[in-house]
Formats: structure tokens, C-alpha cells, sequence
């Protein structure tokens, strides 16, 4: 009876302990599980750097440099223009600068060709030469402008002054260029005297002088809608121009001061005209044409002829 008993007693322990075990499998089953949670969690991390690493990543464009021009205002890219016109189109002589001329003539050259063996700022291409011109407009004339015994070269459209050469070292340069409808006039000791009638983008007068120690024409004084000016080079003397001639001797392309160009005072209108010369223009000779000059043999040319140009179109 006892024995009964104990096994009643165990196999009902067995039971609750039975009872015990599947209740918990049961809430095991209803709770969240941490360790599928950690291997997802493990999953989601490892897919990102996978996917990053399959998908082709778009290479970075670097940002274009932008290399700014080493000029800080309007003045020094006046410099630099006056620059581009005037020392980097240079000639070995006098002959060999006509001999361009008359072959750009006769060959018809086109805008481009003139601008890249005269330069940007060609006077004679401002007046429509050659296109619209013949040979006989353009002449030239040997003249001592400044009277240092040494002649510069004066090119003429219809008998005007448009632009002036001159030796600067061993070659020779452009000193001064006319605007197309400027009236130029000489006068003694290489003073000009530059008229720009009302229609033009800047009216009024200039008088320059011809600085052969710098190689340029200067822009003295003026007179422009009422009102008087006179520039920095008027009174540019003494030891600093003595440096600056020197150092465009060692190297013509040298920068000039940018101040040099600029307005240094107003003037009064008695003043101004203190200051105009009181000596009559100079009546320069006739000169020479273009259509007068043959080419050496053996002349070699530049360019071919322009075949869109068309015979009698001018």
C-alpha cells in the first residue's frame, strides 16, 4: 500500500513537472527570440557594405580649376590689351611689315589672317582694308616725327594718318593706331592731336606725345564733353622714368605702370588751352601706295588666297 502510494505520489510530480515544461516551451514560443533577432540585426548590417560594394559607385568629377587672369581691375586689363596691340606683332623692318601689307592686300586675306600677323587692334582693319579698299587708298610715308634723326613709318588710308611705326631695339613696333573715323593730325616734335567726332564711342580730343624712350604714343591731355584732363605720363620724369626706360630696353614686353594711362588732374578750360600747341600741323608729303610695291623673289607667303573672295568685289 505504502509502495502504491509513492508511485501515485511520483507519477503525479512527473506530471506537474510535465505540465511545467510544456508551458514554457509555449511562452518560449509567443516570446520574441533574441537570437534570431541578433542574426537578423547581423544580416541587415553585413547586406549594406555587400550592396555598397556590388553597385558601382560614381566617380567623383573633381571641379574644374579655375585659374584666374592676374588682373585686379580695368586699368591693369588695359595694360594688358595695350600689350596684345602693340609688342607682341613685331617686324624685322620697315620693307618686310609692307611687304605683309601688299600681300595681304592681293590675296585678300581674311579678318582672321590680318588680326593674327597685325594684331587685334589693326587700324587699317577698323577703316574695312582690304576688303572693301584697293591698294591705292593705303600709302605710307618715312617722316622724323620726334626729330631724332631717325624716320618712323606713318601708313595712310585716303590720304589719314591710321597708324605709326617705329624702331623699338632691333624691331619695329606699333606706336599708335587710329579708331576708324578718328582725324589725326601732326605736329612738330611728334605731337598728335586726336579728334573723335560726337558719333564716336569716345568723343572729344586727345593730344599725345611720342615717348621713344618707352616706344609708345602717350595720351597728354584732353577734352571730352565739357570737361578738361590731363594724364599722369604729362609730368612722368626723373629717376623712375629713367628706371622704366631701362628696363623696357632689356625687355620690351615689360609691364608700364598701370598709372601711367590714368587721369591724374582736372584742368580748367584756360588751363587746356595752355597747353595746345601754338605751331601749325605738319602737311606731310605724298608719300608712297601700296599697289606701287613688288614683292622680292622669292617671297614666300603667309597664306593662301582667300577663294571666297570674289574678283571686282570692291
Amino acid at each position: 500500500m505504502r509502495r502504491s502510494i509513492l508511485t501515485v505520489g511520483f507519477f503525479l510530480i512527473g506530471c506537474v513537472l510535465l505540465a511545467g515544461c510544456g508551458s514554457r516551451e509555449a511562452a518560449s514560443a509567443d516570446a520574441p527570440e533574441p537570437v534570431r533577432e541578433e542574426a537578423e540585426e547581423q544580416v541587415i548590417l553585413t547586406e549594406t557594405p555587400e550592396q555598397e560594394a556590388t553597385e558601382p559607385e560614381e566617380p567623383e568629377i573633381p571641379e574644374k580649376e579655375v585659374i584666374e587672369p592676374e588682373v585686379t581691375g580695368p586699368e591693369e586689363q588695359l595694360i594688358t590689351d595695350l600689350k596684345n596691340n602693340y609688342y607682341v606683332h613685331t617686324f624685322d623692318s620697315y620693307e618686310d611689315l609692307l611687304c605683309l601689307y601688299k600681300e595681304a592686300q592681293d590675296r585678300h586675306y581674311t579678318d582672321e589672317q590680318i588680326e593674327l600677323i597685325f594684331g587685334y587692334g589693326e587700324a587699317l582693319l577698323q577703316y574695312g582694308w582690304p576688303d572693301e579698299t584697293s591698294s591705292y587708298d593705303v600709302g605710307y610715308v618715312y617722316y622724323d616725327v620726334d626729330d631724332d634723326g631717325k624716320d618712323e613709318m606713318i601708313l595712310t588710308f585716303d590720304n589719314e594718318i591710321v597708324e605709326i611705326y617705329s624702331y623699338f631695339g632691333k624691331k619695329v613696333k606699333r606706336f599708335f593706331s587710329a579708331w576708324y573715323g578718328d582725324e589725326i593730325t601732326l605736329y612738330p616734335g611728334g605731337i598728335l592731336k586726336k579728334y573723335a567726332p560726337e558719333t564716336a564711342d569716345f568723343p572729344g580730343t586727345s593730344w599725345y606725345s611720342y615717348d621713344a624712350g618707352l616706344g609708345e604714343y602717350f595720351a597728354d591731355f584732353e577734352e571730352s564733353n565739357g570737361e578738361y584732363y590731363v594724364f599722369c605720363h604729362y609730368d612722368f620724369s626723373g629717376p623712375e622714368r629713367d628706371a622704366l626706360e631701362a628696363k623696357l630696353r632689356e625687355d620690351p614686353d615689360a609691364d608700364m605702370p598701370v598709372w601711367i594711362y590714368e587721369f591724374e588732374d582736372m584742368l580748367t578750360k584756360s588751363d587746356y588751352q595752355k597747353l595746345i600747341p601754338k605751331s601749325k600741323p605738319i602737311k606731310l608729303p605724298a608719300g608712297e601706295k601700296l599697289a606701287d610695291i613688288e614683292l622680292p623673289d622669292g617671297y614666300t607667303p603667309r597664306y593662301e588666297a582667300n577663294e571666297e573672295h570674289e574678283e571686282g568685289s570692291f
